[in-house]
């Protein structure tokens, strides 16, 4: 490894974050997407992140190449990209490289790779350019995972984003065209009737195909989540569907976002259990598991394979979420999206939990009366005497915070509801912990 090497990537670790495990959502006590089988999001040991790196997933078929800036789309063969500046951007040299292929958008990472955990740093509309690493990579501060995924790294303009213990099956270089935004209302679609190929010998029932057209999202599609895995390997078997469905509610884990509570009983048809969530009748959740895998003849336990669920804005209130975010609401009392504003307490296992994430429009703002994160935002935490004189109330607020910028953007005011203002500072960057 060259000086050189080393350098831009002690430099790129010291300006962009530290090592993070399994999403800084979920390392700020949890975040959404169920990894498709082998990322094992349910498992204790769940893969670790660096950089600014939270974690996902999204199953999908590849029908048509899309048409890429710069020309079509490139075969994911390293040697395509050979003197390719962005395969040096991302530490080509660092290690053998197994596949490397263009992203015509950052957020398709989970089209492109249906293992991966949700990161929502790459969940922008910017082109980006993804290395596989074939084994360990020679990188300061990059620890082997515990012989479970692969490096990856994920360049995006010129920031590179390391990814350790991505579980790289399923790798796509090509998906199809994403039709454009969607409209306020989505119409509640029909289910396919056909069965897709499940993870298990015998046919899966009708309600295991095609579960993001079953939902009823009214401010976007399906945003959490992927579709039923085909070849899926059992991970954590339990004895009950609702002992799965607990796994994947279990407070600490990779994978958050849902509704804590609320779901209807499991539906079982043969080796396979339905779980759903609505609200006012509406699908909100739906959530697939099975206790038979290709590889085992013998029931083994159950699973879950497939999960698809609207925005966590879309769910009751009163049945809270897994990872103890919280959904700010508009000044009609509307729940807001959370690609819009969500706050969430600081992750316990780090020494955090007195301090407050706020995340706004793609800044990240800390209430840190306790001074625990000392040096991550760009001014302190403080309580004043009386809101400035350019505050704006924005409407936006919780039960306990209501929210006020300011035209300096490196700040915004909170007042509480005893009229306590204070303070709140932009963070320098994203970023997690160990």
């Amino acid at each position: 490894m060259t000086d050189d090497l080393e350098n831009r990537l002690e430099h790129m670790l010291a300006d962009r974050g530290r090592p993070d495990p399994v999403s800084v959502e979920a390392l700020l006590n949890g975040i959404d997407a169920l990894p498709p089988r082998r990322a094992r999001p349910l498992a204790p040991a769940a893969a670790a992140v660096l950089a600014v790196a939270l974690i996902g997933l999204v199953g999908i078929v590849a029908l048509h190449p899309p048409l890429y800036l710069g020309g079509p789309p490139l075969p994911p063969n390293p040697a395509a990209f050979a003197g390719d500046p962005r395969l040096d951007a991302c530490f080509g040299d660092a290690g053998e490289v197994e596949a490397a292929f263009e992203m015509r958008a950052a957020r398709d990472y989970q089209r492109h790779l249906p293992g991966m955990l949700r990161s929502p740093e790459l969940e922008v509309d910017d082109p980006a350019f993804v290395v596989v690493f074939a084994g360990d990579v020679s990188l300061p501060r990059v620890q082997p995972a515990s012989g479970e995924g692969q490096i990856v790294c994920v360049l995006v303009g010129d920031t590179p984003n390391v990814y350790v213990g991505v579980d790289t099956s399923g790798l796509l270089a090509v998906v199809p065209m994403r039709s454009a935004a969607p409209t306020a209302t989505v119409p509640s679609p029909v289910p396919t009737a056909t069965p897709v190929a499940g993870p298990t010998v015998a046919p899966a029932p009708a309600w295991a195909a095609d579960l993001t057209g079953q939902l009823e999202c009214g401010m976007i599609n399906a945003s959490i989540g992927n579709e039923v895995v085909v070849a899926a390997e059992p991970m954590d078997p339990v004895a009950t569907p609702e002992g799965a469905l607990g796994i994947l509610l279990g407070a600490g884990r990779a994978y958050a976002w849902l509704p804590a509570t609320g779901f209807e009983p499991a539906i079982i048809e043969g080796d396979w259990a339905l779980h759903r969530y609505t609200v006012d009748g509406r699908l909100k959740v739906i959530a697939i598991s099975t206790k038979r895998f290709e590889q085992s003849r013998d029931d083994i336990g159950w699973e879950i394979v497939g999960l698809r669920a609207c925005n966590p804005a879309e769910f009751d209130p009163a049945d809270g979420l897994s990872d103890g975010s919280t959904i700010w609401l508009d000044d009609a009392g509307d729940r807001v999206p959370t690609a819009m504003i969500f706050s969430r307490p600081g992750p316990g296992h780090c020494g955090w939990e007195s301090a407050t994430f706020l995340h706004l429009e793609g800044s990240l703002y800390l209430r840190d009366p306790e001074d625990v994160l000392a040096g991550r935002t760009v001014m302190s935490f403080a309580t004043v005497d009386a809101m400035p004189a350019d505050a704006v109330d924005t409407g936006l607020h919780t039960s306990e915070w209501r929210l006020f910028t300011v035209r300096d953007t490196r700040v915004v005011y909170v007042k509480a509801g005893d009229g306590v203002i204070e303070r709140w500072a932009r963070a320098i960057d994203q970023f997690a912990c160990l």
